[in-house]
């Protein structure tokens, strides 16, 4: 059984001018130990899907249908008080695009993870320092006594993160959710915080969803991929299968249009602009878009089916299997 499985999730946002359907039946699952990543353009849904697992949506959002199973529990259906007590924070922990947005700015480092060491773990003052710095030597932060005393701007941007990801760290999740972890850092703090993950995967045995834009990040750290395009899942499977020959004309376009060594001339778009979640196009939500679209695409929504070389795709009429992967399958 996975350790988390979201089936036909479904989230709108309820504005004046009316209905906004931002995730319109996303089905996942992560697996222990599994890092999953989710990505997609900017408005597809891949922040709002993490704020829809933990129910932290803010108005006015909503989960409007679907289930998200926790050891076979709904955590869409479960009380708020049993969700903070026993899953949020203790069970699922999240990291923030914003790490200064998300940490208390007028409250030391030490304060703020101590609080959560003796609030959450039941732990005395002097054990919460002790493990305190434990955690922040973990993740690699220098001088571990002294960084307890700053505030959140007097930090750096990837210390600020480290921070994030020792708060997140400190209740030992079994399930880490890292919202654009790298977002706003240097070449050099992002490939420092993408090591940091996957040690910390490796070393904890924790599962991690990783929501990103950016496709090389994925590539570096996932296992699985799942392609998110306007609040539904394109595209699903293995990191080299998606990679070396996706099926879905999205995920086809968004590997085209990737910086990369080499490349002269311009980079390629994808054509158009992202479905108007207000007034959404019927059938696929892609196929205004899409170079295979036919008749059908604008008729009937495809249904997610397994696909070779190993994905799931929801496509009526996907990319061919790359010639190489067909001959050696």
């Amino acid at each position: 059984m996975a350790l988390l499985e979201v089936s036909d999730l479904r989230t709108s946002f309820f504005l004046r001018s009316g209905e906004l359907r931002v995730l319109d039946g996303v089905s996942l699952e992560i697996q222990a130990g599994e890092v999953l990543g989710l990505v997609g353009e900017t408005g597809s849904g891949k922040s709002v899907t993490a704020y829809s697992i933990t129910r932290l949506l803010k108005q006015p959002g909503r989960v409007v249908g679907g289930e998200v199973k926790w050891d076979g529990r709904d955590l869409v259906r479960l009380w708020e008080s049993e969700l903070e007590q026993e899953i949020r924070g203790k069970e699922i922990s999240m990291i923030f695009q914003s790490p200064r947005e998300a940490l208390n700015p007028v409250i030391t480092v030490g304060r703020q993870l101590t609080q959560v060491l003796r609030i959450r773990r039941g732990m005395d003052r002097r054990e919460a320092r002790a493990e305190a710095i434990r955690i922040l030597k973990s993740v690699y932060i220098s001088d571990p006594e002294s960084r307890l005393d700053s505030y959140p701007h007097e930090l750096s941007g990837g210390m600020a993160q480290r921070i994030m990801i020792a708060l997140a760290l400190s209740c030992q999740p079994r399930l880490l959710i890292a919202d654009e972890p790298t977002t706003g850092l240097d070449v050099t703090t992002q490939h420092q915080i993408v090591l940091l993950l996957r040690e910390l995967r490796d070393r904890t045995g924790m599962a991690i969803l990783l929501i990103t834009h950016d496709l090389a990040l994925a590539a570096q750290l996932c296992d699985r991929v799942a392609v998110l395009y306007a609040g539904r899942i394109a595209e699903m499977g293995p990191i080299g299968h998606l990679f070396r020959s996706p099926r879905h004309p999205y995920t086809a376009a968004l590997l085209a249009s990737r910086p990369r060594l080499g490349l002269q001339g311009d980079i390629l778009t994808i054509p158009g602009n992202v479905a108007n979640l207000m007034r959404p196009p019927g059938g696929c939500r892609f196929h205004p878009r899409c170079p295979n679209a036919t008749q059908v695409c604008a008729q009937q929504q495809p249904p997610l089916e397994p696909m070779d070389p190993g994905q799931r795709v929801a496509c009526h009429n996907p990319m061919p299997q790359r010639q190489e992967l067909a001959a050696s399958g």
